[in-house]
C-alpha cells in the first residue's frame, strides 16, 4: 500500500470534506496583523505626507511650476530655454523656468516667473538674453523655439521646431496622436471585440473537449516527420555535394549528424509508447477541464472578481506610498523632481509597505486558486452545475477555515519574491558601482538568479498542490503540501504528461484566441462603418484588439489550468478509494477508464512506472 494511500481519509469517499476545521490560525493573525499594520501605516502617511512635493516640477531655482496656494500658481508649464542647446544637451537641461504658456512658435514672448539663473548665455555662443530686473517678475528676451504642453506641466520641444530636427522625428509624434485618435474613435469596437474574444475563448474550449486528442497526435506525428525528413536532407546533402574524397570529414559528420537524428528519433517513439496510457489520461483530462467550464462558467469571474475587490487596496496602497514617500524632508539639488531625505521611521514604513503588497498580492492568487479548486472539486464529485452556489461555498471555506493556510502558503512566495526584488536591488547597486563590466560578479548574479526563479517556480507548484489538497482535504498548508508531494512523486509520470501538453495547448490557445480576435476586430474596422472612414489606420486598434485578447485568453487559460489540475488529484483520489474505478470521473476519464480496464496501472509497457 503507498503512503499517499494510507493517508486518503474515507470522509473523500462522497467528495470535498464537508466537516471542516479552522487551520494554520498563527499564520490567519499574523496577516490580519500585517493587513492591519499596512492600513496604520497608510492613514499616517495621509497625515503626514504632502504630495505636492513630488507633484509638481521644479525650475532651477527651486521654485515649483504651478502649485497651488504659491506666486508660481498661474505658471504651470516648465520650460527649457534655448541658450546652448546647440552645445550640449546638458546645457539644456541645465536652466529651467515656469511659465504661464509654452511658446508656440519661434520668438514668441510669453510670461515666466523670476528665476535667479535665467542668464546671459554661455560666452561661447551668439545667443543673449536681455532680462529687466525691476519689479517681482523679471521681462526676459528668451530665444524660444516651438513647444507642446504635455501632461499640462512640461513645455517639450514640437518636432518642427529648427532645433530639434535632427533628434526628433515629426511623423513619429503625430503619428502617436494619430493612434491615440484612432484608439479612441473605436472605443465601442474595442467593447464588441471584448465580447469577441470571451466567444472565441469558449469556442477554443469545446474544440479542445473534441479534437485535443485529434490535434495532438497529429502534432507529435507531424513533428517525427519533420524530424525524420531533415534527417534524410541531411544524409541526401552528404552524399550530393560532400562525396568526394576531399570532403569526406565534412561527409562523415554529416553522416554521423543524421545517425544521431535518427537515434532521436527512436528514443522519442519508444517514450511515447512507454507513455501513451499516460497521455491518454492527460487528453482525457484536458477534455474534463473544458466540460468543467461548460457546466461552470461563471467560474471566469472568480479571477474577475478577485482583481476588482483588490483593485481598491492597489489604488489604496499607490497613494499611501506617494504620501509616506513625501513625508521626508526634501533635499536642496539641482533637480527637475524632488528629491526627498526620509528619517529612519519613514524609509522602515516604506519598506513595509513594499513587503506587503508582495503578500498581498501573493494572497489574491492563493485565494484564487482556492476558490477554483474547491469549485472544481464540488462539481467533479457532485456533477452540481450550480456555478454560483459552488464558487460562494468555496468562497466561504477560504474564509471561515483556511485563511491561515493560505496566509501560510502566500507567505513563503511573497517572501522568494522579496528575495528576488533584493537580489535585483544589489546587482543595481553592484552596476552603478563600477562592477558592470567584471564578468564573475556578472555570471554570479545571473546564476543567483536563476537559481531564486526556479526555487520561486518550485514554490508555486507546491503552493498549487497544496491549495487543492485543502479544497479537498482541508487539512492544514503543512499537511496538504506533504500529501500533494506524495501524490505527484508516485504519480510523476501522469502529472509530467499533464504539464507538458497543457503547457503545449495553453500557448497554442492564447496564440489562436489572439490571432483570431485580432482578425476579426480587424474586419470589423476596417470594413464597417462608422469606423472604416474615421479612422486614419487600423493598426494601434488592432494591436489594442489582441492586447484585450491576449488578456481574456490569459484568464480562461489560467482557470483551465487550475481546473485540470484539480481534476487529476480528485480523479487519483476517486480511483484509489474506489479500488481503481473511478465512480465520480466525468464522461473522458470514464471513456479512459473503460478502454484500460484490463490493464493494471502499474502494469509493464504502457502503464509502466
Amino acid at each position: 500500500m503507498s503512503e499517499y494511500k494510507s493517508i486518503v481519509s474515507e470522509e473523500l469517499r462522497d467528495g470535498p470534506v464537508p466537516h471542516r476545521r479552522c487551520t494554520d490560525i498563527l499564520f490567519c493573525l499574523i496577516f490580519t496583523c500585517f493587513f492591519i499594520a499596512m492600513i496604520t501605516i497608510g492613514i499616517i502617511g495621509f497625515s503626514n505626507g504632502d504630495p505636492d512635493l513630488i507633484i509638481y516640477p521644479y525650475d532651477s531655482s527651486g521654485f515649483q511650476c504651478g502649485r497651488p496656494d504659491r506666486n508660481t500658481e498661474d505658471y504651470k508649464y516648465l520650460y527649457y530655454p534655448a541658450a546652448g542647446i546647440r552645445d550640449s544637451i546638458s546645457n539644456y537641461t541645465k536652466y529651467r523656468i515656469c511659465l504661464k504658456s509654452c511658446p508656440d512658435d519661434d520668438n514668441d514672448a510669453v510670461k515666466g516667473y523670476s528665476n535667479e539663473q535665467v542668464r546671459c548665455a554661455d560666452e561661447s555662443t551668439d545667443i543673449f538674453t536681455l532680462m529687466d530686473t525691476s519689479g517681482d517678475i523679471y521681462k526676459a528676451n528668451i530665444e524660444t523655439y516651438e513647444s507642446t504642453g504635455i501632461w499640462k506641466r512640461f513645455c517639450l520641444p514640437d518636432p518642427s521646431s529648427d532645433y530639434f530636427d535632427d533628434v526628433l522625428d515629426d511623423v513619429y509624434v503625430n503619428g502617436i496622436e494619430d493612434w491615440i485618435a484612432d484608439v479612441w474613435r473605436c472605443w465601442t469596437a474595442i467593447l464588441i471585440v471584448l465580447g469577441v474574444s470571451v466567444i472565441v475563448s469558449i469556442v477554443y474550449l469545446l474544440l479542445m473537449r473534441y479534437c485535443v486528442g485529434v490535434v495532438l497526435w497529429v502534432s507529435i506525428i507531424a513533428t517525427l516527420a519533420a524530424i525524420i525528413f531533415f534527417g534524410i536532407y541531411i544524409d541526401k546533402i552528404a552524399e550530393d555535394k560532400y562525396g568526394s574524397k576531399e570532403k569526406k570529414k565534412t561527409k562523415d559528420a554529416l553522416n554521423i549528424a543524421a545517425v544521431i537524428i535518427y537515434c532521436v528519433v527512436a528514443l522519442f517513439i519508444i517514450i511515447l509508447i512507454f507513455m501513451y496510457r499516460r497521455i491518454q489520461l492527460a487528453i482525457a483530462i484536458m477534455k474534463s477541464g473544458a466540460i468543467f467550464l461548460k457546466d461552470m462558467p461563471s467560474v471566469i469571474f472568480v479571477p474577475i472578481i478577485m482583481f476588482c475587490l483588490s483593485f481598491g487596496f492597489y489604488v489604496y496602497w499607490i497613494l499611501a506610498l506617494i504620501f509616506i514617500y513625501s513625508s521626508g524632508k526634501l533635499k536642496d539639488g539641482d533637480s527637475v523632481v524632488a528629491k526627498i531625505d526620509w528619517d529612519k521611521s519613514t524609509r522602515n514604513s516604506l519598506y513595509f509597505e513594499i513587503v506587503g503588497i508582495l503578500w498581498i498580492n501573493s494572497m489574491k492568487i492563493a485565494l484564487t486558486q482556492f476558490i477554483i479548486a474547491c469549485t472544481v472539486s464540488i462539481w467533479y464529485f457532485s456533477r452540481n452545475t450550480s456555478g454560483i452556489h459552488a464558487i460562494t461555498k468555496s468562497a466561504y471555506y477560504s474564509i471561515r477555515y483556511h485563511l491561515g493556510s493560505l496566509a501560510f502558503g502566500s507567505l513563503l512566495l511573497s517572501f522568494v519574491r522579496f528575495i528576488k526584488f533584493l537580489l535585483w536591488y544589489i546587482k543595481e547597486k553592484l552596476y552603478k558601482a563600477g562592477f558592470e563590466g567584471n564578468l564573475m560578479i556578472k555570471w554570479t548574479c545571473r546564476c543567483i538568479q536563476c537559481y531564486v526563479d526556479c526555487f520561486e517556480r518550485f514554490i508555486k507548484f507546491i503552493d498549487k498542490n497544496a491549495y487543492i489538497q485543502i479544497a479537498l482535504t482541508g487539512d492544514s498548508f503543512c499537511i496538504a503540501a506533504k500529501n500533494a508531494f506524495t501524490l505527484i512523486v508516485e504519480n510523476a509520470l501522469r502529472f509530467a504528461a499533464l504539464g507538458a501538453i497543457g503547457d503545449i495547448f495553453k500557448i497554442i490557445g492564447k496564440i489562436f484566441i489572439t490571432i483570431v480576435t485580432s482578425l476579426i476586430g480587424f474586419y470589423i474596422i476596417t470594413n464597417y462603418d462608422p469606423w472604416k472612414d474615421d479612422i486614419q489606420s487600423p493598426v494601434a486598434p488592432t494591436c489594442v484588439f489582441a492586447l484585450i485578447a491576449y488578456t481574456v485568453s490569459g484568464l480562461f487559460m489560467s482557470v483551465y489550468e487550475m481546473a485540470c489540475d484539480t481534476i487529476i488529484q480528485a480523479y487519483l483520489i476517486d480511483e484509489r478509494l474506489h479500488i481503481a474505478k473511478t465512480q465520480f470521473a466525468p464522461e473522458p476519464l470514464q471513456e479512459f477508464m473503460k478502454e484500460h480496464k484490463d490493464k493494471d496501472h502499474k502494469s509493464c509497457c504502457c502503464g509502466c512506472l
